[in-house]
């Protein structure tokens, strides 16, 4: 019987990596991520056979991160430009996190009302938006900030509680950031300087 189970956990954890985007801790005796934590070498090993792929273990998460030739269907970034928008958020939160703006939990995740999310992500497009493509440049502040936000969800990248409308973003943020380069910023910084003095 416990042979059985024990097989049956082992499917489920390979099933979890394989097919989403990381493996979070729920509570302190998550069997699954302590599977993880225990067997880190024999799932690496068993893993990269399959795919190239390394395993990647932190304190309350693990993520199968791809190499170039790693393909499984579903990735993240993927190139578009919902993807780069929300790397910019990400680098956005972090940014909050390390200036004291945002507090990370033990879990390692940031728990905060959605109100204060959706400032986060009006800041983000405000900031970066000059950037994105014309259909995201275009498009209503709502519509935006409900295109991200069901991306995120989809991604397991944010849990939203709709009760107590409280929003919970998972330790990938801190993880996968993403900011425009510095000549990019300089030059928007110059037009924005060269539009004021006209």
């Amino acid at each position: 019987m416990n042979e059985d189970r024990g097989v049956i956990r082992r499917q489920r954890v390979y099933r979890k990596l394989l097919l989403s985007l990381g493996l979070y801790r729920e509570n302190g005796q998550d069997e699954d991520f302590n599977y993880v934590k225990n067997y880190r070498s024999v799932i690496e090993n068993d893993l990269e056979q399959l795919v190239d792929a390394t395993l990647q273990v932190y304190k309350s998460s693990a993520y199968l991160i791809l190499g170039e030739t790693g393909d499984l269907g579903k990735i993240f970034p993927a190139r578009n430009s919902l993807s780069d928008a929300i790397l910019l958020l990400h680098g956005e939160i972090r940014e909050r996190v390390e200036s004291g703006g945002l507090k990370v939990e033990v879990n390692e995740r940031i728990n905060l009302p959605l109100i204060k999310l959706e400032e986060i992500i009006r800041t983000t497009r405000t900031k970066y938006g000059s950037g994105f493509s014309k259909a995201f440049r275009e498009m209503p502040d709502p519509e935006f900030i409900q295109t991200i936000v069901e991306e995120m969800e989809g991604l397991d990248f944010l849990r939203i509680d709709q009760v107590t409308e409280e929003a919970e973003i998972m330790p990938v943020a801190g993880k996968l950031t993403g900011r425009y380069p510095e000549r990019y910023l300089e030059q928007k910084s110059g037009e924005e300087t060269l539009n004021e003095n006209q």
